[in-house]
């Protein structure tokens, strides 16, 4: 289908076709995309959660600390 179309266009020649199937080899797939999104989010959420977890003992912390100093 490339190849007719870059065929359909005037002035176009071998070597254009070539080079614009050349460059649609190169894009990544709507299912490539995907699935390099879904691999890139399972290696990023272990260190999201632990983030989560950092932040939300540093606040209990902060509170534990506010509530001591309340009481004194």
């Amino acid at each position: 289908m490339v190849v007719a179309l870059g065929n359909s266009r005037p002035g176009s020649d071998d070597d254009d076709v070539g080079e614009l199937v050349e460059e649609l080899r190169k894009e990544l797939s709507t299912e490539e995309l995907l699935e390099l999104h879904k691999e890139e989010n399972e290696t990023l959420k272990p260190s999201l959660i632990l983030r989560v977890i950092r932040e939300d003992e540093d606040k209990e912390e902060s509170r534990d600390y506010s509530s001591q100093r309340s009481l004194a």
